[in-house]
């Protein structure tokens, strides 16, 4: 851990990290969504952003400057200094990177807030576990008009973000891949100025501090297309100023998130529980002159630590003056009560704190996946797959997509056999080719989830439905123990499939009769085959290819 002399003047101490080399996050640790230098007082123009690093005690650990200019794929991200309800942070849902939001316009830049976006467009932040910075992804159709506040990721390949401003237009929840220009409204009713986005246990949650409701789901899962709909959190009150929200589930004998903690910019920080269908209030700490923002959460066991940025003492006319420290260990449906701890201010009116949350970690899933293939079996897609050193693994999930973009689930992968350590998947999407046009691509990629929730996503493997007469591949290469022969015929056939070593030495040999259209055959080479190079001559009346393999 860096240190910095207790006498240097604060703004030299948040110029001293600035400069500093970044380094990988601390497992334990904070980060907070800093604006401004300390150099000058902050105004409506574009400011510099900083993520702070601290321990959970408070003590700043390092600095990591958000980009100020464009260099390559990453846009600039600035934020405007007076946007208190703007810098909302979030864990992406796998753990592995904290999303913000700015503006790409450079410093200096004044009245970004309520800009245009076409000119002024929205960035999204992803900042990963090693402190690695992308923020390739800027919208010109989002919240313009109107502040840009909070976004989310499942997995950094995906972001959820919204804004102030009208629903309809650049308004609502919208969705894109990182690195996108453009992006999908997901609804054009519901709740305005929306202010922050959430997903707990695989649902989509938005907060909006004006219209109804005030905090409620956004369609189904985590939705990619338009035509959803936000339903309101079942005896949630339809009024109040909700900002950021944390949805946990703290008690197992009540199904999906059953505790509920609330930045409220009126109340206050509130508490609510899932009791009998309904949220109902646990209690309200602090009250409107704090002023509070933004809100994050760590768990352990049943006791909940929170942490906050409110006004503070030491803010005159800036929010984001202080970050506090609450522990409440009474969880489901246990009262509220109590005095949360000052661990960090800003600079009086020349820095701000705005988001906060837990630093992402490295996740390293219990299993490793060896092989992945999809291959279309006349109107099937036929997916196979295997995996090693499997420890407190839960399961597979398969998903599916049409533009390598937006992926939905379609299935649980089936264990089908164990080899010398390795585990063998399958996974069978049925008639999936009968109604789609030639040409068409399929994308597949493979969900893997531990028994702790924590997930990860295989690369994607595609899919041409186009029918190519003749076509012969083989694979895995290199191989283990069996290798598959993809073979497409225009009509019956007798083959024959034979294996020699790199000196002709004939290793296998054997006929198989193919059918009109795609085939999968299976070679099973002798076990005790030696490491080395092979040829696969795949031959009869109208076929008559040779493949090299690798052992």
């Amino acid at each position: 851990m860096r240190k910095v002399k207790e006498c240097l003047p604060i703004a030299l101490v948040f110029s001293f990290f600035s400069a500093s080399a970044q380094v990988a996050f601390t497992p334990g640790n904070i980060v907070v969504y800093r604006v401004g230098t300390g150099a000058a007082t902050l105004t409506n123009a574009a400011t510099a952003v900083f993520l702070d690093e601290y321990t959970s005690s408070g003590t700043l650990v390092q600095s990591i400057a958000m980009p100020v200019a464009v260099s390559g794929s990453n846009k600039i991200l600035t934020a405007a200094g007076t946007g208190s309800s703007e810098g909302l942070l979030n864990l992406s849902i796998d753990g592995q990177y904290v999303v913000c939001t700015g503006y790409n316009i450079a410093v200096g830049t004044s009245g970004v807030g309520g800009s245009g976006s076409t000119t002024r467009p929205r960035t999204v932040g992803l900042v990963g576990y090693n402190a690695v910075i992308n923020t390739s992804t800027a919208f010109t159709d989002l919240s313009s008009g109107g502040p840009v506040r909070s976004a989310i990721s499942i997995n950094g390949t995906d972001v959820w973000a919204c804004g102030g401003g009208a629903t309809g237009g650049t308004g609502g929840v919208r969705y894109a891949a990182v690195g996108a220009t453009t992006s999908t409204q997901l609804h054009s009713t519901g709740p305005t100025n929306l202010r922050a986005i959430s997903v707990a246990a695989g649902q989509l949650y938005v907060s909006g501090n004006s219209g109804s409701p005030r905090i409620g789901s956004v369609g189904t899962g985590c939705p990619t297309t338009s035509g959803q709909t936000v339903t309101g959190l079942p005896g949630f009150p339809i009024n109040g100023s909700p900002g950021q929200f944390v949805l946990l589930d703290l008690n197992a004998a009540v199904s999906g998130p059953d505790v509920l903690y609330v930045a409220d910019d009126v109340n206050g920080l509130e508490k609510y529980s899932f009791v009998s269908g309904n949220w109902v209030a646990n209690g309200i700490i602090g009250n409107s002159a704090d002023d509070y923002r933004a809100l994050g959460a760590t768990v352990s066991g049943g006791t909940v630590t929170l942490y906050a940025t409110r006004r503070g003492a030491n803010s005159s006319t800036i929010e984001g003056g202080e970050l506090v420290k609450f522990t409440d260990p009474f969880g489901y449906n246990g009262t509220f009560v109590g005095t949360p701890t000052v661990i960090a201010t800003a600079v009086t009116d020349r820095t701000a704190f705005r988001g906060v949350s837990a630093v992402p970690v490295q996740v390293v899933l219990p299993i490793s996946l060896v092989s992945f293939t999809a291959d279309k079996m006349n109107n099937d897609v036929q997916l196979n797959w295997a995996a090693s050193d499997a420890r407190n693994f839960s399961h597979f999930e398969v998903e599916r997509s049409m533009d390598g973009l937006s992926f939905s689930y379609i299935g649980q992968g089936n264990l089908r056999a164990t080899t010398l350590g390795t585990l063998k998947y399958d996974f069978k999407d049925a008639g999936i080719l009968h109604s789609l046009a030639p040409g068409q691509l399929l994308y597949y990629r493979l969900k893997m989830i531990d028994t702790d929730g924590h997930i990860q996503y295989s690369k994607m493997v595609k899919v041409d439905t186009e029918f190519k007469p003749g076509t012969i591949s083989a694979y895995p290469d290199p191989f283990i123990n069996e290798i598959f022969v993809r073979i497409t015929a225009l009509k019956e056939e007798r083959v024959n499939l034979l294996m020699a070593d790199a000196k002709g030495n004939t290793v296998s040999l054997i006929q198989k009769t193919l059918q009109p259209g795609e085939n999968k055959l299976t070679l099973h080479p002798p076990i005790h085959l030696p490491k080395g190079v092979y040829l696969l001559r795949v031959y009869g009346n109208n076929i008559n290819t040779t493949l090299k393999l690798v052992k």
